[in-house]
């Protein structure tokens, strides 16, 4: 091969080195923002099982005022608000 060519060459595995590069950094914050979308899911799976627990617990061993306070908190949980 001549340098000319070698150079076309380089050229072009340089211009497909940047592309992948760039690709590969748009991977990266769609993996960065799947990892806050589970983490996100995690806190809201966590609140709403708390907050069903308690009603759950007010339903069998409480009265109307400890049924009103889970359905209170289980209505803050579906919220995103944190339980009280």
């Amino acid at each position: 091969m001549t340098i000319e060519e070698l150079q076309a060459k380089n050229a072009i595995l340089s211009t497909e080195v940047e592309r992948i590069v760039a690709e590969n950094a748009h991977l990266h914050k769609g993996i960065y923002s799947l990892s806050l979308n589970v983490v996100q899911l995690k806190d809201e799976v966590e609140r709403l099982t708390k907050a069903g627990d308690a009603m759950e617990d007010a339903i069998i061993h409480g009265g109307l005022v400890r049924i009103n306070e889970a359905r209170y908190g289980w209505e803050a949980a579906k919220e995103g608000k944190p339980n009280a």
